[in-house]
């Protein structure tokens, strides 16, 4: 595991970096028309991890994508990531927009650990992909505000 300082009851937050090799799909399901899209739902995909600065990320990424596209670009994509290794794994999901292949705007996805990275949270940045940005965190994010019922009258 990589050194942490520790913080009352939760690690400092650690940077990391890793890259993906992006790879074909090993299911693509068929896809259907519905309402003048295109939906490609269980496309999954295995694909290794390298270029890794944290070893608690070390391994290969099951991603399993559900595409919704137009006639047009951008589209829809809900993704579903799991990265495991001998220690334990780490799984997240996101909705996002992609245009031309690449996400649009900002990507990012929580991962929660499991077995040794239970407590642990990794946050990453998929807006470079195959060139990741993260921070593992010790706690879990925030809860979202609620707003007031004045908001917005």
């Amino acid at each position: 595991n990589a050194p942490a300082a520790e913080v009352g009851d939760y690690a400092e937050p650690v940077k990391f970096t890793l890259v993906f090799t992006p790879t074909a799909p090993s299911v693509t399901p068929p896809c259907e028309a519905i309402r003048g899209m295109t939906a490609c739902r269980g496309i999954m995909s295995t694909i290794p991890i390298s270029e890794v600065s944290d070893p608690r990320l070390v391994g290969s990424m099951t991603a399993v994508a559900d595409q919704y596209q137009w006639p047009t670009q951008p589209w829809w994509e809900t993704n579903t990531f799991r990265i495991s290794n001998d220690d334990g794994a780490w799984q997240g999901s996101f909705i996002g927009v992609r245009e031309g292949g690449r996400p649009l705007g900002g990507a990012s996805v929580v991962l929660v650990g499991e077995r040794a990275y239970e407590g642990l949270y990794a946050l990453m940045d998929m807006s470079d992909y195959p060139s990741v940005n993260g921070i593992i965190f010790g706690a879990p994010p925030p809860d979202a505000p609620v707003l007031p019922p004045s908001a917005g009258s």
